[in-house]
Formats: structure tokens, sequence, C-alpha cells
């Protein structure tokens, strides 16, 4: 769901870039924002639920130090 709404707003986008989008466009554009943005907070509120739970029981201290310090190298 999250796939097909990110497609629709960056296809909105392109002709909002190039000025080719009516009124009605903008209105859809809007609606398609405020429910992608629902959409990613919903999905991330699941993942910090279930997911990082999870995480916590499959990474022991060491291996989450070594990937914290491997991420913020780079």
């Amino acid at each position: 769901m999250i796939r097909e709404a990110a497609e629709q707003f960056i296809a909105l986008q392109r002709l909002a870039a190039g000025s080719a989008l009516d009124d009605a466009g903008w209105q859809r554009l809007r609606t398609l924002s405020l429910e992608l943005v629902e959409r990613l907070v919903s999905h991330v509120q699941k993942e910090e639920m279930s997911l990082l739970p999870a995480l916590e029981d499959l990474i022991d201290e060491d291996d989450d130090r070594a990937l914290i310090t491997e991420y913020s190298m780079g």
C-alpha cells in the first residue's frame, strides 16, 4: 500500500515540477501526501512494536555495539 501511494506521489510530484498540475491535481497531491504520511507512521509504529523487540532478543550487546559503530562510520 505504501509503495502504491509513493508511486502515485512521485508521478504527481513530477507533474508539479513541470507546472502541469491543475487545481484538482494539487488537491490530489495534498490528499495523497497526507495519506502517505499516515501510512508511513503506521508502518513505523508496527515495526517499533514488533521488529525492534525481536531484534533485542536476537542480537547480543557486543554485536549491537559493533553494528552501531559500523553504521556510524559510513
